[in-house]
């Protein structure tokens, strides 16, 4: 069974948590937010991008895996609750990957 990491990315400044996700590859995930960021539609884009600027990148914190896509969504909704009032742009796992809502 693949495991599902959820995860994650915190401002390397302030610590506080700008988004939360979920992928079975940590590492390519990490990299397309970085490449994503050159679109610079989205809160999330627009904060990473200055980052980049600045010679900085988010923070990817692993929080856990699981192998159980049940639970993947239980973790990932628990994660976005307990940051809503940080994150810039929460996938909402329920709505299926390509979701992304504006919380502010």
């Amino acid at each position: 069974m693949k495991k599902i990491y959820i995860y994650l990315l915190r401002c390397p400044v302030t610590k506080l948590v700008r988004y939360v996700g979920s992928t079975a590859t940590p590492k390519p995930r990490f990299k397309a937010h970085l490449k994503d960021a050159q679109k610079n539609r989205t809160e999330k884009q627009k904060w990473i991008l200055s980052l980049q600027a600045k010679g900085d990148l988010p923070i990817m914190e692993i929080v856990t895996f699981t192998v159980s896509e049940v639970k993947r969504r239980q973790v990932e909704e628990e994660q976005m609750l307990k940051y809503i009032d940080s994150v810039y742009n929460i996938h909402m796992p329920d709505k299926g990957h390509g979701y992304v809502a504006h919380f502010r």
